[in-house]
């Protein structure tokens, strides 16, 4: 849905109107609440469907894959095994790991710990401290003790307008 107010740009450029694939394209890259993997994809092909806007070539895509693969071990471990039969924990680390494969610039997040048990919040929550160092990122959560601590920046956010600064960190 195109926004009623404002603009949303990337590098001066406006994206508001733009496909899908030049959004991907341009770097930016969503990580959607609700698990949404694909269900009859193996793991791997799962990973491999994250690097379809790349154009550096398989092997880098096959490098990329195996870097992830060692921070994400038990995707490694299941990579033959169907998306769909996957725990909820891990179909949303399948689908951060699908996200870092596009080699975005900014990553959007959506409820990455909704409704997983609290070991695999601690799993998602290390992995995202692993990233923050190698992309931005913009993470819609509810858990505040959990943004809190891996945020620059945390809004408090009410009916979609920022109710007030929680925390701001100096850069």
């Amino acid at each position: 849905t195109i926004p009623r107010h404002g603009v949303i740009e990337v590098e001066g450029r406006s994206i508001q109107k733009a496909s899908t694939d030049a959004i991907v394209s341009a770097g930016i890259v969503q990580v959607p609440q609700g698990r949404g993997t694909f269900p009859e994809l193996t793991v791997a092909d799962n990973l491999l469907a994250g690097a379809y806007v790349r154009r550096d070539g398989a092997k880098a895509i096959a490098e990329d894959i195996s870097k992830w693969y060692s921070v994400f071990p038990r995707l490694q471990e299941r990579a033959l095994q169907r998306a769909g039969s996957l725990s909820g924990g891990q179909r949303e680390i399948l689908l951060i790991g699908r996200a870092l494969v596009g080699n975005p610039r900014l990553l959007l997040i959506d409820e990455p710990t909704e409704g997983l048990a609290a070991i695999v919040i601690e799993d998602i929550f290390k992995i995202l401290c692993q990233m923050k160092s190698q992309l931005s990122a913009v993470i819609v959560e509810q858990n505040l003790s959990i943004v809190s601590k891996l945020a620059d920046r945390v809004f408090l956010m009410k009916a979609g307008k920022v109710e007030r600064t929680i925390s701001e960190k100096a850069e």
